[in-house]
């Protein structure tokens, strides 16, 4: 088999992995609930109200549930998501590779953005970015309505035994976790932070994907290297727990905390699908080839987040440059969870985006030349925003 090598990106951030910072003070106040769409990736669009999966399994035999389990997150939450092909992909005739996907329900927020590979070896990455977003969000929600239950049917006999407390694991690389792990603490609602259930995640989407494949024709090489080679980052929230993962680059802000993921020794982040070569490719270590949880945290204590690919990292650069064939300043990438306009107009994020990307020609009389703006994103952009509600109706109360 002919083992391809380690594939690069194009246009990627330029801090360090994993670093973090503030942006500015907290989100102000809040409007009232929008209206729900149906989520396709790629498309601007707003979610307000429960879509696709269940309510989650809260009536397990002898469980009494909490008024945190009682919660609506579509009540509490909205989430907001759009993108835009970049000007470099743009110019060379190639498509948007990058793909999101929102799920809501009132158990359970799944928000997903993903980047496929711009190498030119990888030319229908982004048939594996759509799809793999689509996946990964069925698994995420198979797994927690599995979790939930054995958590709750597991504390609900153990505590009727006389057993001792659950406990808690403590994994932050998850994959190669001890699978054994099974009885988690029961304020995790799924146990999302835990290495056990990403590492069952991942393996049950690398086992869908390698079905595809297959199916693909061709060597398994080629195929995972022409279309199923992106990355991942995402947002987990149940009523009782928030986390935030990543599997490659991107950027992340919790809270008006940033977290910058890459750029990646050569330009080469890990991708999900390396994980179907083992043996047959180059790749980084296997660590890297995992689910990192990058943030978990309460429910009760999130206020805002953002999901972005690495494009995003210019939106960041050029926050004080004015947009094309304007005077009006690009401005922070806190706009896009505390202004309410986005979050009004199920096309309002996407649109941004495209004016920021804009391509103008301007006469210039005197000079008795054209002059050429250009958009200021190089590299394919998608921004996923999700926000809490309650801000909004504590200021009216």
């Amino acid at each position: 088999m002919t083992q391809p090598a380690v594939h690069h990106k194009g246009a990627s951030t330029n801090a360090a992995p994993g670093n973090s910072r503030r942006l500015g003070a907290q989100a102000p106040r809040l409007p009232a609930p929008s209206l729900a769409r149906k989520t396709e990736p790629g498309q601007g669009h707003v979610l307000g109200a429960a879509q696709g999966v269940g309510t989650g399994i809260w009536d397990a035999v002898g469980h009494q549930p909490s008024s945190q389990e009682r919660l609506d997150l579509t009540q509490c939450f909205e989430l907001a998501g759009g993108s835009m092909i970049g000007k470099e992909h743009r110019r060379d005739g190639k498509p948007n590779q990058d793909a999101y996907y929102l799920r809501a329900a009132s158990a359970l927020l799944i928000a997903l953005v993903a980047d496929g590979c711009g190498d030119r070896r990888s030319p229908h990455s982004q048939v594996g970015a759509a799809l793999g977003v689509r996946l990964l969000a069925e698994r995420i929600a198979r797994q927690v309505e599995s979790a939930d239950y054995s958590v709750r049917t597991t504390t609900d006999a153990g505590l009727r035994g006389g057993a001792a407390e659950p406990v808690q694991s403590s994994s932050r690389v998850v994959d190669g976790a001890d699978p054994s792990v099974g009885v988690v603490d029961v304020a995790s609602a799924a146990a999302l932070a835990n290495g056990a259930f990403w590492q069952r995640v991942r393996r049950d989407v690398l086992a869908e994907l390698r079905v595809l494949a297959r199916h693909m024709g061709g060597s398994l090489a080629e195929v995972v290297r022409d279309y199923f080679l992106f990355t991942i980052l995402g947002a987990v929230i149940t009523p009782r727990q928030a986390v935030f993962f990543s599997l490659g680059d991107g950027v992340l802000c919790v809270n008006d905390e940033l977290i910058v993921l890459g750029p990646y020794p050569g330009n080469a982040p890990p991708y999900l699908a390396y994980g179907l070569l083992e043996g047959a490719l180059t790749t980084p270590r296997r660590d890297a080839l995992a689910f990192q949880v990058q943030r978990a945290l309460p429910t009760a204590a999130l206020r805002s987040f953002l999901l972005g690919t690495d494009g995003v990292g210019e939106l960041l650069r050029r926050a004080e440059q004015p947009l094309p064939g304007r005077t009006e300043l690009l401005g922070p990438l806190s706009q896009f969870w505390r202004e309410d306009r986005y979050f009004a107009n199920p096309h309002a994020v996407s649109r941004r985006l495209a004016v920021v990307n804009l391509e103008r020609q301007q006469p210039d009389w005197a000079a008795r030349r054209v002059v050429h703006q250009h958009g200021l994103l190089a590299d394919d952009t998608t921004v996923v925003v999700g926000r809490r509600r309650a801000l909004a109706e504590a200021d009216d109360a």
